[in-house]
């Protein structure tokens, strides 16, 4: 019986020492998809994570050209109120307006015209003859202009090109005494200047920004200083103006695989892989151990079974 439990412990080997490649080649081959696999959800959550940083942007972006141009629409129902009551001048307006202005540098310029469209004062005023037409001064059809009269309340104009050559659009507030026409306030928007002075610098950093027209078509982009994602694209409705605008971003390109998550990868796979290479050779060392043991047992017996 002693025999036999001896022959027993020393029975051929498993599989697995025999081939002990095939353990450690299967660890680290799951160590491998393990890592992958999280390498890959890494990656989709850096993804995610810069979609809505994009939808926050946008809603940022559209709620700050909102509160400016809300602010302009207040400011110029003040000064209508004002010319209503016959209590703003020349010299008034022009230090309201300069000092607006000096504090909002995505405004053009500032009007106010006579009921047969020709300007009364301006802001700057270098910038006008006093007296000119204000509707040729800005390129502008004379409906949108009328429908602000005949409405008798302010209205935004369509995006158009101005004089100077770029695309501008204007806001109107006609300004009533008894019912009756006195005047007209005129703000021109640059549309570069509304994405330029308005908007978020890290937006800007972050996202090349375009203004859309109601018909889709692109009215102002801002220069692109990176290449862009177009992956991560969006376009939200401007609330104000209300002309049918809308405003879309472009994220520029942030890849995740950036100089250091590549470091991270190449040192993870190399300790894998060295982890893989080590249990190999402890594999084999055991083996071998195993193989030489049951070599002895044998050379062992077979000088016993010789004695005896």
């Amino acid at each position: 019986p002693d025999q036999h439990d001896n022959d027993s412990a020393y029975r051929q080997p498993g599989w697995a020492l025999r081939v002990p490649w095939f353990g450690p080649a299967v660890v680290t081959v799951t160590m491998l998809v393990l890592m992958s696999l999280l390498f890959w959800r890494l990656q989709t959550h850096h993804f995610t994570q810069q979609q809505n940083d994009l939808d926050r942007s946008l809603l940022s972006a559209r709620d700050s050209i909102s509160d400016h141009l809300a602010t302009d629409e207040d400011f110029l129902l003040v000064l209508a109120d004002q010319v209503a009551t016959e209590t703003l001048i020349a010299s008034e307006f022009r230090r309201l307006t300069e000092g607006y202005l000096a504090n909002n540098p995505y405004i053009a310029a500032i009007y106010y015209t006579r009921p047969d469209h020709s300007i009364l004062w301006a802001t700057p005023e270098k910038e006008v003859d006093i007296g000119s037409d204000v509707l040729t001064r800005l390129n502008q059809h004379a409906d949108v202009f009328e429908d602000s009269v005949t409405s008798q309340s302010p209205i935004y104009s369509n995006s158009h090109t101005g004089l100077a050559g770029e695309p501008c659009f204007e806001f109107y507030v006609p300004v009533f005494d008894r019912k009756k026409l006195v005047g007209t306030f005129v703000i021109s928007y640059p549309s570069s200047h509304l994405l330029q002075h308005i908007m978020d610098q890290p937006v800007l950093q972050g996202y090349s920004a375009e203004l859309i027209g109601d018909d889709n078509q692109r009215i102002y982009r801002t220069p692109p200083s990176e290449i862009e994602d177009p992956r991560l694209s969006g376009v939200i409705a401007l609330s104000r103006p209300d002309n049918g605008m809308s405003l879309r971003l472009t994220r520029y390109k942030s890849s995740f695989w950036d100089t250091e998550t590549q470091v991270l990868v190449a040192i993870s796979f190399s300790l894998i892989c060295g982890m893989g290479l080590g249990l190999w050779a402890l594999s084999r060392q055991i083996s071998e151990r195993v193989r030489i043991e049951r070599a002895l047992y044998v050379a062992n017996t077979d000088l016993e079974n010789r004695v005896t």
